[in-house]
C-alpha cells in the first residue's frame, strides 16, 4: 500500500436497502440460464400461447437471491415455489423475497 492510502478506498453502496444483493456464482447461472426461455417465450409462442404459463420449482431457495431473479424476470401470471426445508433458512428466504 502507498503512503496517501490509495489501496484502501472504501466502496459506498446505495443507503437503499436491497439496491445490491450478493449471489453465489452457481445461483446467478442457475438464474441466468433461464432468461433465453423467458425471452423466447415473451412472444405468446409458448404451450398456452401467453407469457403467463411459466411455473418455477426453486428447491434450494435460501437465501431468496435466485427466487428474486426469477420472480423479477416472470411474467404477470406465473408460479414460482421456492422451497426451504430449514425453518431458519426459510425465514431468510422470505425476508428476502419481501425486500425484493
Amino acid at each position: 500500500m502507498d503512503g496517501d492510502g490509495e489501496d484502501a478506498k472504501q466502496v459506498k453502496f446505495s443507503a437503499v436497502p436491497g439496491a445490491v444483493y450478493a449471489m453465489d456464482e452457481a445461483s446467478v447461472r442457475c438464474a441466468a440460464r433461464l432468461i433465453p426461455e423467458f425471452q423466447h417465450h415473451g412472444d405468446g409462442d409458448n404451450e398456452r400461447g401467453d407469457v403467463s404459463s411459466f411455473r418455477v420449482l426453486d428447491l434450494c431457495a435460501a437465501p431468496g437471491g435466485k427466487s428474486g431473479v426469477l420472480s423479477s424476470l416472470m411474467g404477470p401470471g406465473s408460479e414460482l415455489i421456492s422451497n426451504e426445508m430449514d425453518g431458519e433458512r426459510r425465514r431468510r428466504v422470505l425476508d428476502s423475497l419481501r425486500a425484493w
